[in-house]
């Protein structure tokens, strides 16, 4: 574990992550194992911070070596290198789930035909009452 939290303090210095308020949020003592998710979450969030402008230093370079023209290019490099995202906003897909049919009389439709032994479906005690019975009368 020790090696794990200097290596993300080695990351967390090292991409120029540290930043007034982090101190507030992080406390002082570095990373430790209860702020150590905090940590990679900064990291993470400065990753994504140094990759965007690499994408768009890329973009104007490339706009630049063609002559001019060409703004979307520059979105759809940050797109690719950062993903579209989620492709439906949340809470807007539509989840249905198809229950599985119930005759009237309260028993599956799916298990028809499987009376007698084995059958996997809830019984009334009387009908209960009354198999034991028959099987007792073969016996």
């Amino acid at each position: 574990m020790d090696a794990l939290r200097a290596g993300v303090q080695s990351i967390y210095a090292k991409l120029g992550c540290p930043a007034p308020g982090d101190a507030a949020l992080l406390g002082e003592r570095g990373v430790t194992e209860t702020n150590l998710s905090q940590h990679l979450g900064i990291v993470e969030q400065r990753t994504n911070e140094i990759l965007q402008v690499y994408a768009a230093a890329q973009a104007a370079a490339r706009v630049e070596a063609e002559g001019g023209g060409g703004g979307s290019s520059s979105l759809a490099v940050v797109t690719s290198i950062l993903g579209k995202g989620p492709q439906h906003p949340a809470g807007r897909n539509a989840i249905w789930v198809q229950p599985p049919r119930v005759d009237s009389d309260g028993s599956d439709a799916s298990e028809e035909g499987e009376e007698g032994e084995g059958a996997a479906v809830p019984v009334r005690h009387d009908e209960l009452k009354a198999r034991l019975m028959q099987q007792a009368k073969r016996e």
